[in-house]
């Protein structure tokens, strides 16, 4: 608690307890999407996955977009604020424009509902899948050097073990984060100049950008065929396998 000063523990609740605003910014699909939404308006109450950013802003209103910081407790968590906007297109910490949700707590709200959030290895299933299934799913200020420590985090919060070292999660996090200038590239073949410049795919969406033999062994066959016929299209800078030509002909 002496580390975050504006918050106030009161019974199992962390209150705001500073004048101005504490804003949290959560991306609109964690409410829209249809088949895994990760958040949820229950009443007066939010109910997401504690991934997101989140700032101060001062008693005038004014925020300092450019300097949202990271919120990274990725279970499930409540909160109620006294407000919520939509703002669509926003752009973070001049990153890729997303639509935003934010969360406006005035002094006395609930940041934090119950400190003690129950343990379910649902929380984390539905953190694997924001993050990494669905891809393209948090903030875009999230950084990719950290990536790698949000799965294990999560398992560890509900009460389990992933029962792997950390070299596997660094592996899923190097073929998921791409460069968005060019899909077929890993995000770390990049400068990685800017942690925050890269474009997330879900897991199905890789192969279809990889090479016409990968596409065509992934796991949905009609996507990946059109997929594959269209990489086929640049034959200077594939390496075409037998497979490939019979399908091809």
């Amino acid at each position: 608690m002496n580390k975050v000063p504006f918050l106030k523990r009161v019974e199992n609740s962390l209150i705001y307890n500073e004048d101005g605003e504490l804003l949290f910014y959560i991306p609109d699909d964690y409410f829209t999407d249809s088949k895994n939404p990760t958040a949820q308006i229950v009443g007066e109450n939010i109910i997401t996955i504690g991934i997101l950013g989140w700032t101060l802003a001062k008693s005038n209103g004014a925020v300092d977009i450019n300097n949202i910081k990271p919120f990274v407790y990725p279970t499930y968590i409540s909160c109620k604020p006294s407000s919520i906007e939509k703002i669509p297109n926003l752009v973070l910490n001049k990153t890729t424009p997303k639509d935003y949700r934010v969360l406006h707590f005035k002094k006395g709200d609930q940041v934090i509902s119950d400190c003690y959030t129950a343990q379910d290895i649902d929380n984390t299933m539905y953190t694997l899948n924001m993050t990494f299934i669905n891809g393209n799913k948090m903030p875009t200020i999230m950084r990719y050097d950290k990536m790698q420590e949000i799965l294990p985090y999560s398992i560890e919060l509900n009460g389990s073990s992933f029962g792997m070292n950390m070299q596997f999660f660094g592996l899923l996090c190097s073929e998921s984060f791409r460069n968005p200038k060019d899909l077929s590239e890993p995000f770390r073949f990049t400068s990685m100049s800017d942690m925050t410049a890269y474009k997330q795919l879900p897991i199905d969406d890789i192969p279809k950008h990889i090479s016409p033999y990968v596409a065509l062994t992934s796991n949905n066959f009609d996507e990946s065929l059109m997929a594959a016929m269209i990489m086929s299209n640049d034959v200077d800078n594939i390496k075409p396998s037998p497979l490939e030509k019979v399908i091809m002909m």
